[in-house]
């Protein structure tokens, strides 16, 4: 039987995790930690509120 690719729907998948309380925060501290763990050197965080929200982790 030849492999069948099923791709995921990402709406409801953030959905869910959302609903099991993965909170923008913890997603956060997860990457930082994930990094943290890689043997990231350096971690920059930008946050900006105008003109539109941005959030960016480098």
């Amino acid at each position: 039987m030849d492999p069948i690719e099923i791709n995921p729907n990402v709406a409801n998948f953030v959905r869910s995790l959302r609903d099991i309380g993965y909170t923008f925060e913890v997603a956060v501290a997860d990457i930082i930690d994930n990094s943290i763990s890689a043997g990231a050197n350096d971690i920059k965080i930008y946050a900006i509120q105008h003109p539109e929200p941005f959030f960016c982790i480098l």
